[in-house]
């Protein structure tokens, strides 16, 4: 597994390579009829206005910033929700975005208020990438939502994913 670092908080330089980097993403695929989504998708992953927290994740040998996490606050302490995981076009597919995920748990369960802990995603069901990911990390798909959203003008299906934490001592990543 690669070795990242997360760190809390989102530096506003930052905008216009997240946002390249999604437009670079063909699994978002995001086209003029979807920009407002797009920019939807920016503000949830990036916690404007929304209850959460933002993530850079630092990898690489020079320690750069290879993505970024976004995740929403459910229940203070308790739940989160994944408000979204990008990973530079030349790093995806070597590890990163499990790392980060798993790193972001980490993160989570440090500062959680009781000994259990729910994360849960939403995404794309044709996110495939994303889905093995979430399942490499021990979350079980919860769930299909038909039609949830629109890509592109049509609708598209989303899936849901869950992890339940049980203690800090847990070892994340495995079945659980």
């Amino acid at each position: 597994m690669k070795n990242v670092t997360v760190a809390r908080g989102w530096l506003e330089q930052y905008d216009s390579l997240l946002w390249g980097w999604l437009n670079a993403d063909p699994v978002m695929n995001f086209d003029d009829t979807f920009s407002g989504g797009y920019r939807q998708f920016c503000n949830v992953l990036t916690n404007r206005g929304q209850r959460g927290q933002q993530y850079t994740v630092y990898g690489g040998p020079d320690a750069s910033v290879v993505g970024f996490v976004g995740v929403e606050t459910e229940v203070p302490g308790y739940a989160y929700k994944t408000g979204g995981v990008v990973i530079s076009p030349e790093h995806r597919g070597n590890g990163y975005a499990t790392a980060a995920v798993l790193a972001v748990i980490q993160d989570l369960l440090s500062v959680a208020d009781t000994p259990n802990l729910r994360v849960s995603a939403e995404l794309f069901k044709h996110n495939k990438p994303m889905r093995y990911v979430l399942h490499k990390c021990g979350f079980t798909e919860e769930g299909t939502h038909i039609g949830k959203t629109l890509q592109g003008g049509s609708p598209v299906d989303t899936v849901t994913y869950g992890l339940v934490v049980s203690s800090p001592q847990m070892t994340i990543g495995e079945e659980v």
